[in-house]
Formats: C-alpha cells, structure tokens, sequence
C-alpha cells in the first residue's frame, strides 16, 4: 500500500474512534440528567446506523448494566453492577465481558468497612480510607462517565 493511501486509511480509522468517543461523552452527559429513570436504554451510532447499546437498570442504590458494541466484529460487550453511595460514589462495582479487542474483563472494586479495594487486569490494591475513593474503572461502560461528572 502506498504512504498516501496507508495514511489516509489511518485518518479514517482515527475519526470513526473519535465519533465514538463523541458518542460516549454524549451518553455519559446524558445521563448526568436522567439518573431517576428506573430503566435507561442508550444505542450507540456509527456511520449512520445502530452498533451497539447501553442499557441502565436501577434498583435503589444499585445499577445494572448491559454494554454491547459490535462495529465490523469488534468491540467491548460486557456487564456492570454498581452500588452507589448517597454522594453518588461507588461502593461496589464488578464489570465482566469482553474488552474492545475481545480480552477478557474481569475487574472488581469495593468499599467496606474503611477499605477499598479492587482487582484489574492492570493492577490489584487496597487502601484504607474512612469514606469511599472515587475509583476509575479500565473497562468500563459510557453510562459510568455520568458518574464521574457528578
């Protein structure tokens, strides 16, 4: 493949992960604002037609989630349990599936008793804290992007 055409094949690439950034950041503003929704169901948009969806189920301070993407065979499928605290921080949350190039997730944090800790494909730990840290997560679904605005 010749440099010009090779190029202009990455700059496409590089603005279809862009757009779906842009959707995700959308999603997790999104819910920023509908937190009081029994039941929240998002799709995910690329080129024009539908592929993928986030689905936010809430049961009091728990949230269930199911995120699947599939764009050309690819992309994160996997589900989410948090319990959130009265601020909004996570006091337990597990996610499990698939990460955007098929690799297993398997990550965990917790809350209790003045201690967190969690469990990563990137690392494990725990720290002693008197309320709860807010924790990032490495794989984690568009909709938990509305609980890092808050």
């Amino acid at each position: 493949m010749a440099p010009s055409a090779w190029r202009a094949r990455q700059e496409m690439w590089n603005l279809k992960v862009m757009r779906k950034w842009f959707v995700a950041i959308l999603l997790g503003s999104a819910v920023a604002f509908a937190h009081a929704a029994d039941t929240e169901r998002f799709v995910i948009v690329a080129n024009g037609e539908t592929v993928g969806h986030v689905v936010a189920v809430h049961n009091g301070p728990a949230v269930d989630i199911d995120y699947a993407v599939s764009d050309n065979g690819r992309g994160p499928k996997h589900k989410e349990h948090l319990v959130l605290n009265a601020a909004g921080i996570p006091v337990e949350w597990s996610i499990e599936g698939t990460s955007l190039m098929g690799g297993p997730v398997n990550e965990h944090m917790s809350w209790k008793n003045g201690v967190e800790s969690w469990v990563s494909q990137a690392d494990k730990g725990e720290v002693r804290t008197a309320a709860p840290r807010l924790y990032i997560g490495n794989d984690p679904s568009p909709w938990t992007l509305g609980v890092y605005q808050r």
